[in-house]
């Protein structure tokens, strides 16, 4: 089964850019990796708050992000796994 086309695209770009491929790293260099900054400057927005869901095992920390606009806008919730090996909520 081929790779999605979008997904392909991104694996080109960071191999053009010279990004290592993830599974050359041990894990402590992936997550050194994983947190450097994007060489692009990110998008402002209105406001960053950082909170907590709580659950059974522990609290979930969430990082909430407003836009400037004042109205409706949609939300984007992301889920990220990172393998449960790196990445944290300031990587993604």
């Amino acid at each position: 089964m081929p790779l999605d086309t979008d997904t392909q695209a991104v694996l080109n770009l960071l191999k053009d850019l010279g990004a290592p491929d993830f599974a050359d790293l041990t894990p402590e260099e992936a997550r050194n990796l994983s947190m450097t900054p994007p060489p692009a400057k990110p998008t402002p927005v209105g406001n960053v708050m950082d909170e907590h869901i709580p659950r059974p095992n522990g609290p979930l920390p969430v990082r909430i992000y407003t836009p400037e606009a004042p109205g409706l806008s949609g939300a984007l919730v992301y889920f990220h796994g990172g393998g449960w090996v790196f990445g944290d909520l300031d990587s993604h």
